[in-house]
């Protein structure tokens, strides 16, 4: 039988060494608020990542904090700004439980001082509120 681990528990649960002997990983998560009219499409939005330690993002959900339903597309790039797929991906396709986001796997390091960058759009010719919340973990290197 296969060996199955939670991918959003520290890789160590897993008996996988998840940092070098000096570093060390704090959970945390980044937020990006939007407010987003019927059919505006933004591109190159980004969440800078603090000066003070990398991001790995690990998990993804969304949540519309206004109650509406509308539908959006997010596309989402790596730190050298290479697009993680091939075009955008409705909002279908990610979680809005934060109990159960969607996994990133294998989990992406952002530098520090670097930013996270995505592409939304609304789709449903309606306005949209939404917060989408990256989880991961800074890791702070010590010296």
């Amino acid at each position: 039988m296969r060996d199955i681990y939670n991918p959003l528990a520290p890789p160590a649960v897993a008996g996988i060494p998840e940092t070098g002997p000096a570093e060390s990983d704090m959970p945390f998560s980044y937020v990006y608020d939007v407010t987003l009219s019927g059919g505006e499409q933004l591109l190159a939005q980004q969440v800078p990542i603090d000066n003070d330690s990398d991001f790995v993002l690990r998990g993804i959900y969304y949540s519309w904090p206004t109650g509406t339903n509308g539908t959006f597309t997010l596309r989402l790039y790596d730190a050298q700004n290479f697009a993680l797929s091939n075009g955008p991906l409705y909002n279908t396709n990610y979680s809005t439980d934060p109990s159960a986001p969607t996994v990133v796997g294998p989990e992406l390091n952002y530098p520090a001082g670097n930013k996270l960058q995505l592409d939304i759009t609304d789709v449903s010719g309606f306005g949209n509120t939404i917060e989408i919340v990256f989880i991961g973990v800074k890791r702070y290197r010590l010296s």
